[in-house]
């Protein structure tokens, strides 16, 4: 009998089912939470809800929720096929953050987790920016103030880049995370370049700019440029050094000529002062040769020029008896000597030049 009653009472228990949606849920702090639990193939009596333990709300099947938080509520959700409550949490903040549990008295209770996450900022510092073709460019973008620890992420054109292209590096600060990335792309053709910034479960935030690459490579146009510089410049040595070797042959030559003339000169001027130079000395009308005459020497002085030494022996009457010497400011010396005897008297004429 007692197994009966026992069996009569466990029946409706055993073909219930209860199920709590979502299982996982992520809602951005300060934003409304919602699970649904619902009740099929049986009557329910009490239904509770509890958020890490602590029952916040009861719903009675026959008077509806017993609010005592005005934060937390519930909607009817009730269909044909179940009865279902929806529980809301309003004004979401991180200590809400755990497990969410419905228990269906004397049925089944099932529970879900909910995450409540900071969506913070996200930015690309660098702007726009304009490059030639297949030249590197850098981006950085920040993404401050999240929670949990955020992921960055780039597209380009559309498709995303890499993960070897860009580098990520974060840091907590007051409970939430903030990163740094810098991305590094090759520019081969323009397009938009965008940084995103999300936590699981929330649509990412993003930031874009533009990338516009020159359709001429500069790379080029200097290639050129340095080939047309280099020919100009070699033109221009080439042709200093031709004027260079120009200049210094006509200063030879100039040189060389002023020489010679003045060697011409000099040896000119030295013939016409030999031709032209009068004849020194006063013509000796006592003269009278005696077939001898001395024997002439020549010297060169300190000056490179000879020096002539002639004598002459002449005989004079003896008149008187003198010795005489004579200088003129010619160079010539004229010595005179007689003797007391009578007769003629040798006169010796000595000229040096």
């Amino acid at each position: 009998m007692d197994c009966k009653i026992l069996l009569f009472i466990l029946l409706p228990a055993i073909g219930a089912q209860v199920q709590l949606q979502p299982k996982q849920e992520y809602v951005i702090r300060g934003n409304e939470a919602k699970f649904n639990c619902s009740v099929t193939g049986t009557e329910w009596i009490v239904m509770t809800w509890s958020l890490n333990g602590n029952t916040v709300l009861t719903i009675l099947k026959s008077n509806g929720p017993q609010v005592n938080d005005k934060r937390f509520g519930a909607v009817n959700r009730t269909t044909n096929q179940s009865d279902m409550w929806e529980f809301i949490i309003k004004d979401t903040q991180r200590n809400n953050s755990g497990e969410i549990t419905c228990d269906v008295q004397n049925i089944d209770k099932k529970s879900a987790t909910l995450s409540v996450q900071d969506s913070g900022t996200v930015a690309i510092t660098s702007g726009n920016v304009t490059s030639i073709q297949k030249q590197r460019v850098t981006f950085h973008c920040l993404a401050n103030g999240w929670y949990p620890e955020p992921l960055v992420e780039w597209t380009f054109n559309g498709v995303a880049v890499d993960r070897s292209d860009y580098n990520v590096s974060t840091v907590g600060s007051g409970g939430l995370f903030n990163s740094n990335s810098t991305l590094s792309i090759l520019g081969n053709y323009s397009g938009p370049v965008q940084c995103q910034a999300s936590v699981q479960g929330c649509a990412p935030q993003t930031s874009t700019v533009f990338l516009t690459v020159a359709t001429e490579p500069v790379e080029e146009d200097q290639t050129v440029l340095i080939a047309v510089l280099v020919s100009v410049l070699g033109a221009a040595l080439l042709v200093l050094l031709i004027i260079g070797i120009v200049l210094c042959c006509k200063r030879r030559r100039a040189a060389k000529s002023s020489y010679e003339e003045e060697v011409r000169k000099t040896r000119s001027q030295s013939e016409r002062t030999t031709t032209t130079e009068p004849a020194q000395g006063r013509e000796n009308l006592g003269y009278m040769p005696d077939g001898k005459t001395g024997v002439a020497s020549s010297d060169f002085n300190d000056s490179g020029f000879s020096q002539t030494n002639s004598f002459r022996t002449v005989e004079m009457p003896d008149v008187v008896e003198y010795i005489s010497h004579t200088a003129n400011g010619n160079g010539h010396i004229n010595v005179q000597g007689t003797s007391s005897q009578t007769g003629t008297m040798k006169h010796r004429h000595a000229t040096i030049v």
